[in-house]
């Protein structure tokens, strides 16, 4: 036996799931979980769908919420979109503000694309203004059937002048 269990919800979006699922998995847990383990809950989410009554239910069951944010409006906006094609950053500014309202543990995921790769220190610094101070960053990789880059993926050479130009924005000389 193992003494505690990570589940991370993530795919697709897992916030359209609802309050209800996700107080139903904690039933399921504390039902079925084995004797004296402790279960640790994450949900990696846009953030567009977090409700007051969701964000609740994540501060009462002590999950951990990764919130997806490429940066600044115009950068997060070129590929963060609805299916109808809206915008969503205020939307996510929102979801995160709930989160905060409610004393829920969270975090930054960047994914690096070809909107962010060249504007690190801008990403880096906009998210530290925001008084986020917990950062992922993620390369999107993504290739057609033949086997080429699509056009929001980013090469290896970019992920790295990345990686180097967020390295000088987070510790300057």
């Amino acid at each position: 036996d193992q003494s505690v269990y990570s589940i991370c919800w993530q795919g697709g979006e897992p916030s359209l799931m609802g309050v209800d699922f996700f107080s139903k998995t904690d039933e399921f847990q504390k039902k079925y979980g084995a004797a004296g383990s402790r279960i640790s809950n994450s949900v990696q989410t846009n953030a567009t769908l977090i409700t007051d009554h969701m964000a609740a239910l994540f501060a009462e069951y002590n999950f951990f919420v990764g919130c997806s944010l490429d940066g600044p409006k115009e950068i997060h906006d070129r590929y963060r979109r609805t299916v109808t094609g809206n915008p969503t950053h205020k939307e996510v500014i929102n979801g995160i503000h709930i989160l905060q309202r409610h004393d829920v543990a969270f975090n930054i995921l960047t994914l690096v694309n070809r909107a962010n790769v060249d504007h690190a220190k801008a990403v880096y610094h906009y998210l530290k203004n925001m008084g986020f101070f917990h950062h992922q960053y993620i390369p999107c990789v993504e290739f057609d059937a033949h086997g080429n880059l699509l056009p929001f993926a980013i090469t290896g050479n970019q992920w790295g002048r990345f990686l180097c130009d967020l390295f000088d924005a987070w510790y300057p000389k």
